[in-house]
């Protein structure tokens, strides 16, 4: 019995050794790896941390049942020693000395509604701290459907739009811009029944562009004149007694340019949900360069994730270069005016369709996914591969017949959803841990 037992120890010893000093090397010419068996132990604490009513359908849908925690980022910078540098950097400060590290999630339907985003934004805040939804939209097509905050407003004010309106240069990152007509008001209500992160709002702030001098909005009893001169500005709305609603009346011309709010705390992770339906990410291209690198230098993001592709899948669709052209200059747009922020690309979840009598993977889902990583390469971010990790070809058949995604084989329900933020959320701790070994 102790025999066994030192030989245990002495095992988990020489493994714990190795995997700290010792790098791959070769005997009679066969490559022995590294073994890591600190990332061994810290991916048996993030599956701890998945909600166990989803870690069973999370196994069921990988490649095999050890692609649970592989690494499925890829950083094509050319820049960096390690995958998401910026990032990292930025969520070690907030681990360390409570700052602000801030993400801005771009994307299509998707993630409308914050489906993905909610369930990665919390699993953030509840590690790093922080409170709140961060940014708000002032009119949205799924306020009645959104879980993790409740939102109305009245019916006059008038959206632009990076789809019907593109080219305007007045379009905020989100892809919108909102102009009210004459007084107008907005109200948002914490969730009851959701995360605990999200039942108070702490501090809030409103962004607007060019507005007149005369311009302002009331929140509780005070005005807040809209008199700062940028194209984007920022003021605090509140940063004193929690609440659990607000009111915020414009008194504003129509020319006045409101881009939304947003619910956070002091410090901590906040997650920007910028989701546009229809979007495939080219119409990026149109956004002023001006405006861009004016809203970086109010809200300071460490990443940005581009979340696109499923508008633009069609069984007959072949050739995708026009994609690659378009989206190659749209990117490197953002990178020169968000210098501070790491991006990474998201292919492309799997989209099925009917063929012979069964619902299969669109062929052009993998060349969207091609071209997705081949973008990723040309523009120096970071890739990652959610349609290889949700479990490929024909894999969303699999999810629509789990109860993970609507009968439309293209959109992941809010529990489908739950999962993949939660792929996303190991995805990002894996290159954090990594990150971290490589400080010491």
């Amino acid at each position: 019995m102790k025999k066994t037992l030192y030989l245990t120890v002495f095992v988990f010893f020489s493994l714990l050794v190795s995997s700290v000093f010792i790098q791959n090397f070769q005997i009679l010419g066969i490559e022995v790896k590294k073994t890591d068996i600190i990332s061994e132990l810290y991916f048996a604490e993030l599956t701890d941390s998945v909600n166990t009513n989803s870690i069973i359908k999370e196994n069921e849908h990988s490649v095999d049942s050890a692609d649970t925690f592989k690494n499925y980022i890829t950083d094509y910078r050319i820049d960096s020693l390690h995958t998401l540098d910026k990032f990292n950097n930025a969520l070690r400060k907030t681990e360390k000395d409570k700052t602000i590290t801030r993400i801005a999630f771009l994307g299509d339907s998707m993630i409308e509604a914050d489906l993905v985003t909610q369930s990665l934004r919390y699993k953030l805040q509840q590690k790093y701290g922080g409170y709140g939804v961060g940014f708000m939209p002032v009119v949205s097509q799924v306020a009645n459907f959104r879980e993790s905050i409740h939102h109305k407003y009245s019916s006059n004010w008038s959206v632009l739009s990076i789809l019907k309106n593109l080219g305007d240069k007045n379009l905020g990152l989100s892809g919108y811009v909102f102009k009210p007509k004459g007084v107008s008001s907005v109200s948002y209500f914490a969730p009851e029944d959701k995360y605990d992160n999200l039942k108070q709002f702490y501090t809030i702030k409103l962004y607007y562009g060019n507005t007149a001098p005369e311009d302002y909005a009331s929140y509780l009893e005070n005005n807040y004149y809209l008199n700062k001169t940028d194209e984007y500005n920022q003021v605090i709305l509140n940063d004193t007694i929690p609440v659990d609603k607000s009111e915020i009346v414009f008194h504003c011309s129509s020319s006045a340019n409101i881009y939304g709010l947003s619910f956070e705390s002091p410090y901590g992770v906040f997650l920007d949900n910028y989701s546009v339906r229809g979007n495939t990410g080219i119409p990026l291209i149109g956004l002023s360069q001006s405006l861009l690198k004016n809203i970086d230098s109010v809200m300071q993001y460490n990443l940005i994730i581009l979340q696109y592709g499923l508008n633009l899948a069609k069984p007959e669709t072949k050739d995708f270069s026009f994609y690659t052209q378009t989206m190659i200059p749209a990117i490197n747009n953002l990178k020169e005016c968000f210098p501070n922020a790491d991006i990474l690309v998201m292919s492309v979840s799997d989209k099925c369709y009917k063929r012979g009598g069964n619902y299969v993977t669109e062929p052009s889902i993998p060349l969207i996914v091609e071209a997705q990583e081949q973008i990723s390469k040309e523009t120096g971010c970071a890739f990652w591969n959610l349609f290889r990790n949700m479990g490929g070809t024909n894999s969303m058949s699999k999810w629509v017949k789990d109860d993970l995604a609507n009968k439309d084989y293209t959109h992941f329900n809010v529990a489908g959803a739950e999962i993949v933020g939660t792929y996303l959320y190991n995805q990002l701790m894996y290159n954090y841990f990594n990150y971290l070994k490589s400080q010491k």
